[in-house]
């Protein structure tokens, strides 16, 4: 496994392309102390970590329930691409090998495209790093490279290290409930379903459900390590997904421009979202991890 690896004085981020561009380490220090810190499992000194490290959501984020869904009269068949799932889940990017475009110490740009198959549309996605006093900003740009409009959504995939006081701030309007399958079956105001609008305690929490109204930054704080992370995310990430296993070390956290299953649009569910890209256009997000 071929790896690149960032770095400046306050942080170390290790990527490996060819895993979809996960990211496999995201090593912290303060101005202050000199004492490293992990943000998320670290799959370098610890490789069984390597399934819960940090990929983007490309073109799709979450679940289409069954792998199915219409788009303009055309009936789409997705293959399952994980095991545990029935579902297509998270889109392409996150099993790809992406390619280097540019690199230096302190920043990377991956490339990775798409041929229309059973995804019945061909893009290009473009994921640039950028590590700056230990802050580190990641951007994902896709491109409709086809000659036909592709419904997309965009997201990161970010894992965090879970310990028993990390506190997850963030606020939002509401939130998805979830059937069986993980797919959204009724929503609920966040005054009345689970929410960190004053910030909560996320190491007893089982979550893996969708929050609508995204209208902050969202901060995560370590009182074991005495570190905070601010997460600022462009605009049009409007949602943000908690999966929080139980008993797990790891807890993520989702900023994403689409709701869950959201091409298999239910009038009696509502409030599904996704863009919509015509041929040659784009659209990107960003997020900035802002340390303190």
């Amino acid at each position: 496994m071929n790896t690149i690896t960032l770095q400046d004085e306050f942080a170390v981020v290790t990527i490996a392309p060819e895993l979809g561009a996960r990211i496999l380490c995201y090593r912290h220090r303060s101005h202050s102390n000199q004492d490293w810190v992990d943000i998320v499992p670290n799959a370098i000194a610890e490789p069984e970590q390597l399934t819960n490290t940090a990929f983007p959501l490309v073109p799709f984020s979450n679940r289409i329930k069954d792998g199915q869904f219409n788009w303009q009269g055309q009936a789409i068949t997705l293959m399952a691409n994980l095991a545990s799932e029935p579902h297509a889940i998270h889109g392409h990017g996150w099993q790809q090998n992406w390619q280097i475009s540019t690199q230096s110490r302190d920043s990377l740009e991956l490339i990775f495209s798409y041929k229309a198959a059973d995804w019945p549309f061909s893009y290009q996605c473009k994921y640039f790093f950028k590590l700056v006093n230990g802050n580190l900003t990641q951007t994902l740009t896709l491109k409709n490279t086809g000659s036909a409009a592709m419904p997309f959504g965009l997201g990161f995939h970010p894992y965090f290290i879970r310990t028993d006081k990390v506190n997850l701030q963030a606020q939002t309007t509401g939130m998805w409930h979830v059937d069986e399958a993980v797919l959204p079956s009724y929503w609920q105001p966040t005054s009345e379903a689970f929410s960190f609008n004053q910030g909560a305690q996320i190491s007893s929490t089982q979550l893996d459900n969708l929050f609508t109204g995204l209208s902050s930054n969202i901060v995560i704080n370590w009182p074991e390590f005495a570190k905070s992370l601010t997460i600022k995310c462009s605009d049009n990430c409007k949602f943000m997904v908690v999966y929080s296993p139980l008993d797990a070390g790891y807890f993520c956290v989702e900023p994403v421009t689409q709701t869950s299953n959201a091409f298999n649009a239910d009038i009696e569910l509502g409030k599904n979202e996704y863009g919509v890209l015509q041929a040659n256009e784009t659209d990107k997000i960003d997020m900035h991890f802002l340390i303190n």
